[in-house]
């Protein structure tokens, strides 16, 4: 129902796979993140960090459009799981954005 083809590759409408393909990428950034954190890797977390901040700004678009369209077709429990879902993992994301304002305010 949503797919079309594009140059020979199955290309989907459905607003669901467009978030999910961004916020997937979000949450491994965030692990990835955490991840070398904990190894104490900070250059290698600062880089994961970026990654994330950049899908953060992605994921955030797109959960706008996907909460119209589910609001549209009258699945509003759905909308709601959704973003409570992304509202979780953006906590998350701000807890590591304050990490590393620490980090920053401990090297001035």
């Amino acid at each position: 129902m949503f797919e079309r083809f594009i140059g020979g590759w199955k290309k989907s409408d459905n607003p669901f796979d467009e978030f999910n393909r961004s916020f997937s990428k979000l949450i491994q950034a965030i692990e990835d993140t955490q991840y070398y954190i904990s190894k104490g890797n900070t250059s290698a977390a600062t880089s994961a960090f970026q990654k994330a901040a950049e899908r953060h700004d992605e994921s955030r678009k797109l959960i706008a459009s996907l909460v119209d369209y589910l609001m549209e077709i009258g699945q509003c429990q759905i909308a709601y799981d959704s973003l409570q879902t992304t509202q979780q993992t953006y906590g998350i994301f701000y807890d590591l954005a304050e990490y590393f304002a620490v980090e920053v305010i401990l090297k001035l």
